[in-house]
């Protein structure tokens, strides 16, 4: 057992295995399992109940908090305050590259109203991407595109970057 308390979500690189859910006090917590030192240590207490997804990626690692509305947020790996960069009604999930920041967005999923937007991993306006998606439910990236996850069209999805 690699970390104890209930662990909601999870995402890895090759320092750490970085979770989100109860810490060993029981409190909500963002952490990691660093691989090299065989510990676990908090990133960030969260006052967000409910974090769904976690991506990382050198320095940082980014969440999305479920609520009245869903807000993509980023804290450093080392620890620091969160910073939201997004607020939506339906972020689904998210991904990220060398430069951007992907979140999908499922929309109504009776209406083709799914898109993914971009925007700069630091923050600032996120432009549309992809639009007309069916009722998408998951992304991920290599160098070149972007797959998506397309439920009500029974498909997956290749955009070019």
């Amino acid at each position: 057992t690699l970390v104890n308390g209930a662990a909601d979500v999870v995402a890895a690189d090759s320092t750490g295995i970085y979770w989100s859910g109860a810490s060993p006090t029981n409190a909500q917590a963002l952490g990691v399992y660093e691989l090299a030192a065989g510990t676990t240590s908090v990133v960030q207490l969260a006052p967000h109940s409910t974090i769904l997804r976690l991506v990382v990626d050198d320095t940082n690692v980014y969440f999305v908090v479920y609520g009245a509305q869903s807000s993509i947020m980023t804290v450093p790996k080392g620890g620091g305050s969160a910073t939201t960069l997004y607020v939506d009604d339906y972020v689904q999930a998210i991904a990220v590259d060398g430069s951007s920041l992907y979140a999908l967005l499922a929309g109504d999923a009776t209406a083709s109203t799914g898109r993914i937007v971009r925007m700069p991993k630091p923050g600032g306006a996120a432009s549309v991407f992809a639009e007309r998606l069916s009722y998408p439910t998951d992304i991920v990236l290599d160098d070149g595109y972007v797959y998506c996850a397309d439920f009500n069209a029974a498909a997956i999805v290749k955009i070019a970057k």
